[in-house]
């Protein structure tokens, strides 16, 4: 059974331009990645841009994680494809692990103009496809996720 986590904040001042050109920057994306438990390095690949369209892949060593919690005598090596639609001001992106197809992360950003303000809507999906523990593992991946999402609008903040 899939799970879904979702994150909303609002920066005060900031134009849906300015909060993208950060976020779909290679030096936020390091930052970000780093902030997280597990992520020992990151490095962002540009794979196209033109005027409507940017992709790029994180390619990010973290150490393995289980239902114990991180394991840091293992690394794991994953991709997370990220696609920028820079018009609607809105991303897709796709994580792949070692774990293949039984293991489906994915989620996006939704940027909006809030007055002079932005609005920031993150979103977390997560479908894990193992027998029994599955959905534990869901869960933990979604609590994790809900612990991080303060150090995300933190990151974000400090990055404008």
């Amino acid at each position: 059974m899939a799970k879904t986590s979702e994150f909303t904040f609002v920066l005060k001042g900031a134009s849906p331009d300015q909060v993208l050109a950060v976020l779909s920057s290679a030096e936020f994306e390091v930052t970000q990645q780093a902030s997280q438990d597990g992520n020992k390095s990151c490095e962002v690949v540009e794979v196209s841009r033109d005027d409507k369209r940017l992709v790029y892949e994180l390619h990010t060593v973290e150490y393995a994680k289980g239902i114990t919690g991180i394991d840091r005598s293992k690394t794991i090596n994953t991709t997370t494809v990220v696609t920028w639609d820079l018009g609607a001001q809105t991303s897709r992106w796709v994580y792949s692990g070692p774990h293949g197809k039984r293991a489906r992360v994915s989620g996006g950003t939704t940027l909006t103009a809030s007055g002079e303000d932005s609005r920031v809507r993150t979103r977390l999906d997560i479908e894990i496809k193992v027998p029994l523990v599955g959905g534990q593992i869901e869960n933990l991946v979604v609590r994790a996720t809900e612990k991080h999402w303060p150090s995300y609008e933190r990151i974000v903040r400090q990055s404008l």
